[in-house]
């Protein structure tokens, strides 16, 4: 039969489980802070590609808003024939771009919102 444990068996016992208890709490809050900074820089980068987008649509909604006002000066004098092709494809490229950047917006905002999971 084995004996009993000693007083200072029971008191190493105890202290080697609280040093255990305390390490365990010490690993938890480094993962926890770790994990924090992980997602406020994924929140970050999530932000700055709404606001980039947004900047980028409007800059190109301006510029086709622009290139519609200054269109009467694409077409030339009276007698030569109009050739809008330099009006449509300058308004296609600023248009297009316009959609490209808020389609990058709209699904950073999506994906923003729904806290990175999508």
């Amino acid at each position: 039969m084995a004996a009993p444990p000693t007083q200072e068996e029971l008191a190493h016992a105890a202290v080697a489980s609280s040093v255990r208890v305390v390490e365990s709490a010490v690993e938890l809050a480094r993962a926890e802070a770790k994990l924090l900074v992980v997602r406020a820089r994924r929140t970050l980068v999530d932000a700055l590609v709404v606001g980039l987008g947004v900047i980028v649509t409007l800059t190109f909604v301006g510029l086709t808003l622009i290139l519609v006002t200054l269109s009467p000066l694409f077409v030339p004098g009276r007698e030569l024939p109009f050739r809008p092709y330099t009006l449509l494809v300058s308004l296609a490229i600023a248009l297009g771009l316009a959609f490209g950047g808020g389609v990058v917006a709209w699904t950073a905002w999506r994906r923003f919102r729904s806290g990175g999971d999508a």
